[in-house]
């Protein structure tokens, strides 16, 4: 079986893809990229690159989520990141709570060969990629 890309994210509500749609439509229509579809817009917490399909169940398994809490975000800059040439809301504060979960979510995927990432996680929305202009 072939290895695949996992990560996981937190999804925007219906309600919240709509107001975030039309908060950032008109900034976003001067930026030159490829727009990426706002149904799809997504928080990531983590990435996997390179993993075995056949091991995704445990993984899985391991990275469940047992406690739900609330998190709020508040997505106020629009950034240009220059290395992988995205445009993305980004939020300046990050809630202890979200912090925790990303911390969590690293320390379960160790056992399965995932180093946590060593940079200081940023929510951000990606919002078009490709930028050649912002």
């Amino acid at each position: 079986m072939p290895d695949k890309t996992l990560f996981f994210a937190l999804w925007l509500s219906d309600r919240q893809h709509e107001k975030t749609c039309d908060s950032f439509g008109p900034a976003l229509s001067t930026v030159k990229g490829t727009s990426a579809d706002c149904r799809n817009w997504h928080i990531r917490l983590v990435c996997i690159a390179n993993y075995p399909e056949e091991k995704i169940p445990g993984l899985l398994s391991a990275a469940e989520i047992k406690e739900y809490i609330e998190i709020w975000l508040r997505f106020d800059t629009l950034t240009f990141w220059q290395r992988p040439k995205i445009a993305c809301l980004h939020a300046r504060t990050v809630p202890p709570s979200l912090t925790h979960l990303v911390q969590s979510l690293q320390q379960a995927l160790i056992p399965f060969g995932h180093a946590p990432d060593p940079r200081i996680y940023q929510p951000h929305i990606t919002m078009s990629r490709k930028v050649r202009n912002f």
